[in-house]
């Protein structure tokens, strides 16, 4: 498949976005510094593996200067070598980490490349995250919901045991083989001591109709309630944390 420069929305659906750094560059420089380094250049070589069983786009890239160097005549051959040897390493899309990790709220912004440290590496608390799409008006709803959550956890005490955190899908991405966030909102508890065994929230009606109805919560109750029926977390010690003062 040969995509030509011109077409910027299937450029970026396969992680190669010439145009934001540039815009941003221009307008908070002006027009003398429209070009960034970090502006991916053009030709390039990739290779895009997506699994059945998670919608993930796996990306590997061959550079630019790689694909054009004149001393690397065998670079589009090891490339594709190196590919089904298994010896690629695939790329994440990300966001770049915001000045501001955590919001007033409470919630931590997470990002595809801090979600391995804030947690994965992280097993000394629970994380619950939820996948957004600022576009999404079921994840407008939702947010607000999602921000007395965060709030509530905190005059609780419970920010101690549990990390609330929320991610933009729409730049963002993770590598999970338990999550496959097809539909937004969509919410992952991840429990302190198996991260690779997350828990989805589900409402009535997801399955059967291949979407996700956690717009529609209108109440945080229903989310405090899932938690713990999860049994996921020490009833005991959620209740020792909220009398404490």
């Amino acid at each position: 498949l040969i995509v030509p420069s011109t077409q910027t929305q299937v450029l970026t659906t396969f992680g190669i976005d010439i145009w934001s750094s540039m815009d941003e560059a221009c307008v908070a420089h002006g027009l003398e510094h429209c070009y960034p380094e970090n502006i991916p250049q053009l030709p390039m070589a990739m290779i895009t593996s997506r699994r059945k069983s998670n919608s993930t786009m796996m990306r590997y890239y061959l550079s630019s200067d790689e694909l054009m160097n004149r001393n690397e005549e065998n670079a589009m051959t090891n490339f594709l070598s190196d590919y089904f040897n298994g010896r690629l390493v695939h790329q994440i899309k990300s966001e770049p980490t915001p000045t501001t990790q955590v919001l007033s709220s409470g919630i931590q912004v997470l990002t595809g490349s801090t979600f391995e440290e804030l947690v994965m590496s992280k097993t000394n608390k629970h994380t619950l995250i939820q996948f957004y799409a600022p576009h999404c008006g079921h994840c407008k709803r939702f947010n607000i919901i999602w921000k007395e959550l965060a709030e509530l956890v905190h005059d609780f005490n419970w920010d101690s045991v549990v990390d609330i955190m929320m991610m933009d899908v729409t730049k963002n991405e993770i590598f999970h083989q338990m999550v496959d966030v097809r539909y937004v909102p969509s919410v992952y508890l991840f429990p302190k001591d198996r991260k690779k065994l997350p828990l989805e929230m589900k409402v009535l009606g997801d399955d059967e109709g291949n979407t996700s109805n956690l717009g529609g919560i209108s109440n945080v109750n229903l989310i405090l309630d899932w938690m713990i029926e999860s049994n996921i977390f020490d009833d005991n010690e959620l209740l020792s944390l909220i009398e404490k003062e």
